[in-house]
């Protein structure tokens, strides 16, 4: 059946719709139906006849706006076959941007919460992604494992405290990023990696040196380390030079208001580029 100005639809056994089209048509419909959907369910997409999967189609159309309308990730390099590194891949926007975008790049695509890094696994087969490589780890301070919360959308994180026995909380394995990194001439470092970034860059103080390109998704939620002017600090000690964009208040979480009429919140995300 048709939608009325969108792509077509059709109901698998899990009564969710499984839209079909190209992505500009899929989009189209759901910037104006996507409230219709429910948040936090797992379903299928027919992208110009190639499948692909999401765990939440709320996540997967804004993330799709921000890294394939917007391209919000677009950078130039010079290198025939950059090595791009991509953490907190999720179900695989941003490396497939990356992929497309530098078909001789090697991608490597680290996603922490295991039902998502299966669907990251297969969107990367399902479009025949031969320079991404995929991961079921987080990056993190050591290699021995992390405390993770899932979240089925694209929120999931580092958890550092509280009950670890709690339903939504998992014990997944870890790689040093520090150690990543090490010996690799990296052109292009992403995290988006819900909060662990301030953790991240204060242990690979001092071993960034080979990392070219640095794509930060910086989330200031209130947690005690995250202090954006450090981070910022790390970049500089680090020889980076870097610019801010894309700030997104995030008054859902309540918290502290500021004395300003511009801020509804003192708790926001904000992408940092940083370069040498």
């Amino acid at each position: 059946m048709q939608q009325p100005s969108g792509p077509e639809t059709r109901q698998p056994s899990t009564a969710i719709p499984v839209l079909q089209g190209s992505l500009p048509d899929i989009l189209g419909y759901l910037s104006k139906e996507l409230q219709r959907f429910p948040r936090r369910v797992p379903g299928r997409l027919l992208v110009d006849g190639v499948e692909l999967r999401y765990v939440d189609l709320h996540s997967f159309y804004y993330q799709s706006l921000q890294i394939l309308n917007q391209r919000l990730y677009e950078f130039d390099t010079d290198e025939a076959a950059p090595l791009i590194v991509d953490c907190g891949a999720h179900i695989g926007l941003a490396s497939l941007f990356f992929a497309r975008r530098f078909p001789q790049a090697t991608i490597h695509a680290f996603e922490a919460d295991p039902a998502i890094a299966d669907v990251l696994a297969f969107n990367v087969a399902s479009l025949k992604l031969s320079n991404v490589t995929t991961q079921a780890k987080a990056v993190w301070i050591d290699g021995g494992g992390i405390t993770f919360e899932r979240s089925s959308d694209d929120s999931g994180h580092v958890r550092t405290h509280g009950d670890a026995s709690a339903p939504d909380v998992v014990t997944v394995p870890s790689v040093r990023l520090r150690d990543l990194i090490a010996d690799r001439d990296v052109s292009l470092l992403k995290l988006d990696v819900e909060g662990a970034e301030f953790a991240l860059l204060q242990d690979c103080d001092g071993a960034l040196g080979r990392v070219r390109k640095m794509l930060l998704e910086v989330h200031c939620f209130g947690q005690p380390d995250a202090r954006l002017g450090r981070l910022l600090t790390v970049l500089e000690n680090n020889g980076f030079r870097y610019g801010l964009s894309d700030l997104h208040q995030a008054p859902w979480l309540g918290g502290e208001v500021p004395p300003f009429k511009e801020l509804s919140t003192a708790n926001y995300l904000i992408s940092v580029f940083a370069w040498r």
